[in-house]
């Protein structure tokens, strides 16, 4: 896929259009950028064909840029009297600004260019190819495949009549005859997505007339008589169908796609176009609240707030956006009136969640957890090949996250990495072998096992350097602990005397889950210290360590030796869950002091669960 993962522009390119800050990082597949009108979200988005074009044209040259800047000051330190020096330290200034350029975007090519495409239309006066002879709609639907709306008010209504006419004339019995079975199964098949993507957007059928004119709503398309806002969706309808194959591969620029145009309607335009092109990026400056609250549901990190030429990320605090572009808090209180506090939304949106079981994460390349797991294998096995087993292995996400990063270090992933998946549930299992297969090639039979057994059959007992739980502790019922972790299990069997569980979690997650009949329990470090039995002797000796991967309490990693897996009883278990409750009891007194805002809502909406599933897992105790 196509994307900018960090977009920084130097200072000197930014005063002319005053724009104050602009350092995005961590971009997804969407960038909506939003604030007041004149807040500089059209600048943002006009700056970024610009950086673009100097990207593809000088990023091969970063290095060498950054020399020449390096020969330019070396020159200018050893002449500094030279009349030549202004122009030096100007040539030396635009060697730099491509240096950091090239460097500070961040974009992750997997094709040889990428570009990027405005993609919006803006006319709407449509031309009724009634008017054009044969000719000009030949070349007019010829010409609507090149990217963009270049003069589709001309071009638009001919494509639909020109396909129409080609479809007639290959699939008419006099006309067939003419044409290759190959020829005319295509044309139909264009054909007919041109109507299912009418019939998707428009919500009519395309229709034909006995004296071969095209109709929409039962008339001509010049007398269809289209309000504004269906006059931009049969644009789109058209760009989507005839550019598909030259869309992978660019970056759409939105500016305020909603003008014209209902919410749902520009909400289903989104879901088609970004399954027509799924190697796309969408950067779309807007004020449509529906369209943001879409955005964040797909991305919650994707929303950008610009406010007086600066840009920053809105991040989990939609307030922010709703006041920039609602205004006074009286305009905000009335939305919320309509819609529901923020607070109460998260709330009960993750309460919903808690009702349906989990979801598999794939591979993300922005994946924090799988940086810290990354971070911790390098300071247990430097400069060996580690030996890991995934626990509950999923898609694969922790292998192709670590074989990413392991790659981007210039290194074979084999000599580094000698992994290995179990997981009991085959729902993912292609997935992860597709994964494997990818990284290790085809020898896949000891890579990947259903159960204890399977593993066994391939492997040694006391042979893996690191067993990791990556957001899976939570999903086994605290029943199974006791199973999980004693001297039979498969962690203890297949760990080396020296070596480690490696717990992961996410203390925060942001999806409420039914993992299982008591929901999920997610174990801080106090929590584990307590089902493991660890004792202040067992920290000195580095048998129980944990990281704090953010340094906020959310990503936390904690290494177990294997030592202390077989200390869990059923009594470790009761006072780990009941410290737990006691846990999840003063974290919501403490948010009923708080903010009504979107975060202390999801954090209520987490410890809410947490109290419940607790008493529930107890209760039967």
């Amino acid at each position: 896929m196509t994307i900018i993962k960090r977009f920084c522009v130097p200072d000197h390119m930014l005063n002319p259009i005053e724009l104050k800050s602009v350092d995005m990082d961590r971009l997804g597949r969407f960038v909506a950028l939003t604030g007041k009108n004149g807040a500089g979200k059209s600048r943002v988005l006009g700056l970024l064909p610009t950086c673009v074009r100097l990207y593809e044209q000088h990023r091969t040259q970063a290095r060498s840029f950054q020399q020449m800047a390096n020969d330019i000051e070396l020159t200018i330190s050893s002449n500094p009297n030279n009349p030549s020096l202004g122009s030096w330290r100007t040539q030396k200034g635009a060697y730099e600004s491509y240096h950091q350029i090239v460097t500070g975007l961040g974009i992750e090519v997997s094709a040889k260019s990428i570009k990027t495409l405005s993609f919006v239309p803006k006319l709407l006066s449509l031309q009724d190819p009634r008017q054009k002879n044969q000719q000009q709609i030949i070349g007019y639907y010829q010409s609507v495949a090149n990217p963009g709306f270049d003069d589709f008010p001309n071009k638009c209504f001919s494509y639909i009549q020109q396909l129409q006419n080609r479809y007639m004339e290959a699939t008419h019995q006099m006309m067939a005859a003419s044409s290759t079975d190959g020829e005319r199964k295509n044309i139909s098949s264009e054909y007919d997505g041109l109507r299912a993507l009418i019939k998707s957007l428009l919500k009519t059928d395309l229709d034909r007339s006995n004296d071969g004119e095209a109709k929409l709503f039962g008339r001509a398309l010049a007398e269809s008589n289209l309000s504004e806002g269906q006059k931009v969706i049969v644009q789109f309808v058209v760009a989507l169908h005839a550019q598909k194959s030259v869309l992978d591969n660019t970056i759409f620029l939105m500016d305020e796609p909603e003008n014209h145009l209902h919410p749902s309607a520009l909400i289903e335009f989104f879901e088609d176009l970004s399954k027509i092109a799924p190697n796309a990026q969408f950067w779309i400056a807007t004020h449509s609240v529906p369209l943001l609250a879409y955005i964040a549901g797909k991305e919650p990190m994707s929303i950008w707030y610009v406010e007086e030429g600066a840009v920053s990320n809105a991040g989990r605090h939609p307030e922010a956006v709703l006041r920039g572009l609602l205004g006074t808090d009286e305009q905000i209180d009335q939305l919320h009136s309509f819609a529901g506090l923020p607070a109460q939304f998260a709330a009960s949106n993750f309460a919903a969640e808690s009702l349906i079981p989990p979801k598999t994460v794939g591979a993300n390349s922005h994946d924090r957890q799988v940086a810290q797991v990354a971070e911790l294998l390098e300071k247990i096995g430097a400069n060996s090949c580690v030996s890991l087993l995934d626990f509950g292995a999923g898609k694969g996400r922790l292998l192709a996250g670590l074989a990413e990063l392991i790659a981007a270090r210039g290194q074979a992933v084999a000599d580094r990495l000698d992994y290995i998946a179990i997981d009991p549930s085959d729902k993912d299992r292609e997935i992860c072998l597709t994964e494997i297969r990818r990284i290790y090639g085809e020898n896949i039979d000891k890579r990947h096992h259903l159960n204890q057994d399977d593993f066994f059959a391939h492997h040694n007992e006391s042979s893996i350097d690191v067993v990791v739980m990556c957001n899976v502790l939570h999903e086994i019922p605290p029943g199974e602990w006791l199973s999980t972790f004693n001297k039979n299990s498969l962690i203890v069997r297949a760990l080396k005397d020296d070596g480690y569980l490696l717990i992961v979690e996410d203390q925060r997650i942001p999806v409420g889950e039914k993992a299982h009949q008591f929901g999920f329990l997610v174990l801080d470090t106090p929590h584990l210290k307590t089902l493991f039995g660890v004792t202040e002797q067992d920290q000195q000796n580095k048998l129980f360590l944990f990281d704090d991967h953010s340094k906020d309490g959310r990503l936390k990693a904690h290494f177990i030796s294997k030592s202390l897996l077989g200390r869990v009883t059923a009594d470790t278990r009761k006072k780990a869950v009941e410290q737990l409750l006691e846990t999840s009891k003063n974290k919501i007194k403490s948010l009923r002091k708080m903010e009504p805002v979107y975060p202390n809502g999801q954090m209520n909406g987490f410890w809410t669960q947490q109290l419940a599933n607790a008493v529930l897992y107890l209760e039967q105790e």
